[in-house]
């Protein structure tokens, strides 16, 4: 059952497949001979905060509460309090600048958080009591200079986690301690410019990171040593014009991204001991990778393809296992029937193009 209502005036009434959806626009009034809503929508409401006796006629079953298009403010402690089956809430785009200590208390069920678009200060304890939330968006939703990277600490079943565009974000060792659980996190155009160790080192669970668009500078040595992901993404992401020692040791990954960024530079051993099934290059500007960059790697694909490499050092690849690379709309790329001056073994396929 969807109700679309204005000003306490039902306008229409819709039953499918025995489901009932409740969307308000502005005031609202039920009727109690309506059996309760699962699902209710509240689209440009005219609130500016949200308390708990808001939603004194729409508690009981309801497990997903959209609220968007309005100009709330605050959200005040207790707001949900009554809602004890709450598993979804949606927040996004309200403008919601404060959040009250304790505003999700009694959401003992709620698995998905959304708080796109708004204004808020993040801070420590802000999401105690959501001890079963598993995914959570920010994206948009952090006024600047709102971001604390503690705020996270009380979501142990956390899984997915988005932060974008809430610059700027400062990445800290033990973040992400309380969250043994995350799977993916997403950090787009958050001005991050440092990865520190021990941020993700002990989160067994990760198997996708994404920093595009960020202005990262450097990535301290072992920052993802011991893990074993998916992919790892710094398309337009990564400011550094050399890949520092360490960077990407003992990583194990599906792929890694690190193409279409302006890196000059591979500095030795900055991916020693590194296995992935593709490491991307592509399209920096590249002349140097020095001996030993892949130590002890082992690479299903290295793709250097559009980079300003001249040469490689005698001990590029002496030392690592690389099935296949690709290195063309580069000047060495002239030189790729040569093996023995390129210091390609024969074990590794060089991909050749037909122009």
């Amino acid at each position: 059952m969807k109700f679309i209502c204005g000003i306490g005036v039902v306008i229409c009434m819709l039953v499918s497949h025995g489901t009932a959806d409740w969307r308000f626009d502005r005031e609202y009034h039920i009727s109690p001979q309506l059996s309760p809503p699962r699902e209710v929508e509240f689209r440009n409401v005219g609130w500016t905060e949200i308390s708990r006796d808001k939603f004194s006629e729409v508690t009981g079953v309801v497990d997903s509460l959209l609220i968007t298009g309005s100009s709330i403010q605050v959200i005040r402690a207790n707001a949900f309090s009554d809602m004890k089956n709450l598993s979804r809430l949606f927040l996004r785009s309200n403008g919601i600048s404060t959040l009250e200590s304790g505003c999700f208390n009694g959401l003992d069920h709620l698995t998905l958080l959304d708080l796109e678009n708004n204004n808020v200060t993040l801070r420590p304890g802000i999401f105690n009591g959501l001890t079963h939330l598993r995914s959570l968006n920010l994206m948009r939703g952090v006024r600047p200079g709102g971001f604390h990277a503690s705020a996270f600490r009380d979501l142990p079943e956390l899984v997915d986690l988005t932060i974008s565009h809430v610059g700027p974000v400062v990445l800290e060792p033990d973040m992400f301690d309380g969250n043994p659980n995350l799977t993916r996190i997403h950090f787009g155009y958050d001005e991050i410019e440092h990865i520190p160790k021990n941020v993700f080192n002990n989160l067994k669970s990760l198997r996708s990171l994404a920093f595009y668009g960020n202005k990262i500078k450097s990535i301290e040595s072992g920052a993802f040593s011991g893990l074993n992901m998916d992919d790892i993404w710094f398309s337009h992401g990564y400011a550094g014009k050399i890949i520092a020692t360490g960077s990407f040791s003992g990583l194990t990954i599906g792929t890694l991204g690190l193409g279409w960024n302006e890196i000059e530079g591979i500095a030795p051993r900055a991916f020693e001991g590194c296995k992935a099934r593709e490491v991307s290059l592509r399209g920096n500007r590249i002349t140097t990778i020095s001996n030993e960059a892949f130590l002890r790697a082992e690479f299903g694909e290295l793709d250097l393809v559009s980079n300003q490499i001249r040469a490689f050092e005698p001990n590029t690849f002496k030392y690592c296992k690389i099935d296949k690379i690709h290195f063309r709309d580069n000047p060495v790329y002239n030189q790729r029937k040569d093996r023995t001056k390129l210091g390609i073994p024969e074990s590794t396929k060089i991909i050749e193009y037909n122009y």
